[in-house]
């Protein structure tokens, strides 16, 4: 059964299956980022969340994008924690570098979103010591990054059936996969998380 979900109407390239009531399209969710960071989508928007560090998202990948997004939008914005300095501006100086680090640090970050300001603002939050959960999502990229390097000897370790025989026949047909064989770019179009948070 083919689906009647069309495709982005701003990218054109992911499917549209959140409905803007800013432009009155379907638009994919890394469209509805890029729009909503700036928080001028309308109240009755269910993506319109005013909390950028709880904005509501359907995935994993899609907090991360918003995250992302909205980080790149705060550096070059007053902020009231810095006293009124700009951290686009901060990042300039060893001192301002230092304030940066000693603020952010200060604040529980999850290790995926300090690598992000780490990436925005030149600075080391000493991400590595940040405890990351791995979540289903990261399990998923670590599975398709697996069978595009063609790391055979990787697979088993996702399957929940370990009776070695039948594991082998799942790999010799996914050996077979035209579209396996030519991938070569990874990302998470669409994903979701059940009413329970699994």
């Amino acid at each position: 059964m083919k689906s009647d979900v069309k495709k982005c109407a701003t990218c054109s390239t992911h499917k549209g299956k959140r409905y803007c009531l800013r432009n009155n399209k379907h638009i994919c969710w890394l469209c509805c980022n890029d729009l909503r960071v700036d928080a001028k989508c309308p109240n009755s928007c269910d993506y319109n969340k005013l909390d950028s560090s709880n904005p509501k998202t359907d995935s994993l990948a899609e907090y991360y994008d918003y995250i992302d997004k909205y980080t790149k939008l705060w550096i070059t914005k007053q902020n009231e924690d810095f006293d009124n300095q700009i951290p686009m501006m901060m990042k300039e100086t060893e001192a301002g570098r230092k304030e940066l680090v000693k603020k952010l640090s200060m604040t529980n970050l999850e290790h995926k979103v300090a690598k992000i300001y780490e990436k925005h603002l030149g600075i080391d939050l000493n991400s590595k010591q940040i405890p990351h959960k791995v979540s289903f999502e990261d399990i998923g990229l670590d599975f398709l990054n697996a069978m595009g390097d063609e790391k055979w000897h990787l697979i088993p370790h996702f399957f929940s059936h370990k009776d070695s025989i039948t594991v082998k026949k799942y790999i010799t047909r996914l050996k077979k996969k035209k579209e396996i064989k030519d991938m070569n770019y990874l990302s998470v179009p669409a994903s979701g998380i059940s009413t329970n948070g699994h």
